[in-house]
């Protein structure tokens, strides 16, 4: 939780012990980095109590892979690359990339919480009575519903039903680029990530993997496919998911090493390059084989990241710590006819209850209140 506290509020009040008897007006931390400090605690003590593996009971629980691997993300966050990648480095016995024509299956419900998973939320769909009811849902026999047990969002999201599931037309444009030849590429992973009609570089049939077989997408907007459930769905409107929420994958793993091995205090690009092959080699995409400077490879990086996790909500993230949220959303903004990114948004608005409640939380420093 601070993890998240520090990177999107900044300098939260610190609220150590459950009893705050006393501490009610709790004013906010001198630094960000003391927020930060608490999370790094809090992950090494975790690292401690957490077992390698559970049973087959216990599926999904926290583990000491996923506390090392958000351990190595807070010092990636926090520019401390050395002690990132030594996290990361303990991380290969207990992970690996999944085969690249089962890649769309870890958004779904068909292979959840496999090798490539460091963490998910878990979420189990219940049939029952009130199965229909966007609020939960309850088991067999059960006498009141079981809230907060089941995710629907990626199906209620169809195109038939509500239309927030849309894939933007501009983000197309990333999976075209040349190839260490200089000719257009197009990498795989479009037909991965979205659903387009025939002649595009999007999967034009959905309904693959069910008794009907394949069918076309004749929809005029593109559509997320990630997260989708479309291929194993017979039906367009079918809600039913217990998708879970993947906070971490290996490949996130990967990617972070090689920033790291670009960002340390010795820059290795062979080292990062070698990083980023290993994702593409799994999908399928050409490997780099030239050479580049340091910088070259971190845009390589860069677009890497944007394919890969495009619709897994990493990417705010990754401008934002890049210091490039801005000069890279003023251009779209401008384009969609909005107004350009303001350093307020660097931080998210301390909730007004907040304010009222906490009486000596101070003057908000982020132009949000």
């Amino acid at each position: 939780a601070y993890t998240h506290l520090a990177f999107y509020w900044g300098r939260v009040p610190l609220r150590l012990e459950y009893d705050q008897t006393g501490n009610e007006d709790a004013p906010r931390s001198a630094t960000v980095e003391e927020v930060w400090a608490v999370a790094e605690a809090d992950f090494k003590k975790a690292q401690t109590l957490l077992p390698e593996s559970w049973d087959s009971k216990n599926t999904g629980r926290a583990t000491f892979g996923a506390a090392t691997g958000f351990l190595g993300k807070l010092y990636l966050y926090t520019g401390k690359y050395g002690e990132a990648e030594t996290e990361f480095a303990k991380m290969t016995k207990f992970y690996s990339l999944i085969p690249g024509p089962r890649w769309l299956d870890m958004f779904g419900e068909t292979d959840q919480n496999g090798v490539e998973s460091v963490f998910e939320v878990q979420f189990k769909y219940y049939v029952g009575a009130n199965a229909g009811n966007a609020i939960g849902t309850e088991p067999e026999g059960a006498a009141s519903q079981v809230k907060g047990r089941e995710t629907r969002h990626p199906q209620l999201y169809g195109w038939n039903d509500w239309n927030n599931w849309y894939f933007p037309d501009i983000r197309k444009l990333d999976f075209i680029y040349d190839d260490e030849d200089g000719n257009e590429y197009v990498d795989p992973r479009a037909a991965l990530t979205f659903y387009e009609r025939a002649g595009g570089i999007g999967d034009d049939t959905w309904c693959d993997h069910t008794s009907e077989g394949p069918k076309p997408f004749e929809q005029d907007k593109l559509y997320y496919k990630k997260y989708l459930n479309k291929e194993y769905k017979e039906t367009e409107n079918n809600q039913q998911s217990s998708n879970n929420i993947v906070l971490m994958r290996y490949t996130d793993v990967l990617l972070m090493r090689a920033e790291c091995a670009l960002l340390g205090a010795t820059p290795d690009e062979d080292k990062a390059l070698g990083f980023i092959n290993e994702v593409r080699d799994r999908i399928g995409a050409f490997e780099y084989e030239d050479t580049y400077t340091a910088d070259e490879v971190f845009e390589l990086l860069k677009r890497e990241r944007q394919i890969e996790f495009m619709g897994e909500y990493h990417r705010f993230n990754d401008l934002k710590r890049w210091g490039m949220l801005k000069e890279t959303m003023d251009a779209e903004m401008a384009a969609n006819g909005a107004n350009p990114i303001d350093a307020k948004y660097y931080l998210f608005p301390i909730p007004q209850g907040e304010i009222d409640n906490n009486l000596k939380l101070g003057r908000v420093d982020n132009d949000w209140n």
